[in-house]
């Protein structure tokens, strides 16, 4: 599992004039960081870099705000029409309007080249309200009953005891939501087409499907190398690890959240 990422990271860092000479197995053949230094000189890679970086902070707070609240109300018996509101929103997950409809829809909102494509569809998943409803069930309903005899709101329940107890499942959303959002790019090659919103994965994408386009890149640098420095290839295996490395680094720290999330609600289900 971890030897394609150590084989990107090593051909990477690698000269082509070596690569050429023999295969790479584990370490860089003639360290380099020239294509590192290519792939940032590029004023296109650090601006999708930011736009993937807001459009995944800020898709992961408005996902676990808007699918949080929508699992807080459907887990509660008084809530009126709580099995209509419930299909309604499942049966999506089986029969999906399909993406003319979507494309259309998206149109109609004006959200078309706009950041706002990114966040805003993303803010309910019909999945995750599920894994969050559950979660919520196992939390004891006394809590809850002890703060309306005080006279707290459902606003008030859901920040002040709600939310702090759910820290292990919106861990677990965060990171579901989190990783998508940071892996997307159908949404900014459907809906999008200024470059300066694309994202990381819409670049990455097209370098690694159209190899000529490093080599385009490579010719419009300041301070062009030589082809013996440079090749797509270095290029793709450059932007590849710049791309992963992010989640890479945060998954770690939210593991064991992920892990007790998905526990508990699966022993409750």
């Amino acid at each position: 599992m971890l030897y394609p990422f150590l084989y990107s990271l090593s051909y990477s860092l690698s000269e082509p004039v070596f690569l050429a000479q023999r295969p790479l197995v584990l370490m860089p053949l003639g360290l380099t960081w020239q294509n590192y230094k290519v792939v940032f000189d590029n004023p296109v890679i650090p601006n999708a870099f930011m736009i993937s970086v807001l459009r995944t902070v800020a898709g992961v707070i408005w996902t676990c705000a808007i699918t949080g609240l929508a699992s807080y109300a459907l887990s509660k018996d008084k809530l009126p029409g709580r099995k209509f509101f419930s299909y309604i929103l499942i049966i999506p997950m089986y029969a999906g309007g399909g993406m003319i409809a979507n494309y259309v829809n998206i149109f109609q909102l004006s959200l078309n080249n706009t950041f706002w494509v990114y966040i805003l569809p993303a803010g309910f998943a019909t999945y995750y309200m599920l894994i969050m409803r559950t979660f919520y069930l196992s939390i004891p309903s006394s809590l809850e009953e002890s703060a309306y005899l005080d006279g707290a709101g459902d606003f008030t329940i859901f920040r002040s005891i709600i939310f702090p107890l759910s820290t292990p499942i919106f861990a677990c959303i965060a990171l579901f939501a989190g990783v998508a959002q940071w892996n997307s790019w159908f949404d900014s090659m459907v809906y999008v087409n200024n470059a300066k919103l694309y994202p990381l994965q819409i670049i990455l994408q097209g370098i690694l499907l159209n190899s000529s386009a490093t080599a385009m890149l490579r010719r419009e640098m300041m301070g062009i190398q030589s082809e013996r420095t440079i090749t797509p290839e270095t290029i793709q295996s450059a932007t590849l690890i710049v791309t992963v490395l992010p989640i890479i680094m945060i998954y770690p720290f939210l593991q064991k959240y992920f892990v007790k999330g998905m526990m508990i609600g699966a022993i409750k289900a």
